[in-house]
């Protein structure tokens, strides 16, 4: 279950292109769908952080989003929510390749 969930939110990056302008309204419709795949997947997504704290993190991120950004921007608005959940098994990567792992190869 973990698996799919790294993979729908490395799939969410991924829909557009890098260099991509999005819209505030692009950004608030993913950002929800970021939390709505937390909600929905995540096993235990308010061990370490609290509703309230999750929810005023998400607002603060939210309220940013009244002009265009790019992906990068995006992801680097979006990392201080998914960091909130203290959970090593939960990644948000921006590139789809997961180089934190040893084993990684660009052959693979």
């Amino acid at each position: 279950m973990k698996f799919t969930f790294t993979i729908l939110l490395v799939a969410l990056t991924f829909k557009i292109s890098l260099g991509q302008t999005l819209t505030p309204e692009f950004l608030k419709s993913d950002l929800s769908i970021v939390k709505n795949a937390l909600e929905a997947r995540h096993p235990e997504m308010y061990r370490y952080t609290t509703r309230e704290h999750f929810d005023s993190l998400y607002r603060s991120i939210e309220d940013q989003f009244s002009q265009s950004m790019t992906v990068p921007e995006f992801y680097i608005a979006v990392s201080p929510l998914i960091s909130s959940l203290k959970c090593g098994h939960t990644k948000w990567l921006l590139s789809g390749k997961d180089y934190y792992y040893s084993f990684y190869t660009t052959n693979h």
